[in-house]
């Protein structure tokens, strides 16, 4: 949101269904991000850390499965059936869901709190002015 007084942005939410706040996530208050495994969120032994362009501080980490953790995504894979499940001629019903996913999902980008949450996101992790991470 833009304060029409003095031209600059400020930010007072963000959605409910957010797990991270752009605004405040730092060294200080770290994030974790987790692989999806069989449809849960899954925290690996292993990380790797992403340094905050701002200062050089590592404040976000990523779970990197590796050695034995990996046979679990390797058998979560082979449940996925290989063919069918996208075709649009056999799957209808999962066509016009993808299709009703995205609506919602471009309805709720139109919301300036969703917009803002996602351009800050943008800016925490490269560089890049307000305009550029909106654009």
């Amino acid at each position: 949101m833009i304060n029409t007084l003095t031209n600059k942005f400020f930010f007072s939410t963000i959605p409910r269904w957010a797990t991270v706040d752009p605004y405040t996530l730092s060294a200080k208050k770290p994030h974790t991000i987790k692989n999806i495994l069989d449809g849960r969120a899954y925290e690996s032994k292993r990380s790797a850390p992403v340094v905050d362009p701002l200062n050089g501080e590592t404040f976000i980490h990523v779970s990197m499965a590796e050695g034995t953790e990996l046979d679990q995504f390797a058998e979560s894979q082979r449940k996925v059936p290989t063919h069918g499940l996208h075709n649009p001629i056999r799957n209808v019903h999962r066509y016009n869901m993808y299709g009703d996913i995205f609506f919602k999902i471009a309805e709720q980008m139109r919301k300036p709190e969703v917009h803002n949450f996602f351009s800050k996101l943008t800016q925490r992790v490269m560089p890049k002015s307000w305009a550029q991470a909106v654009g």
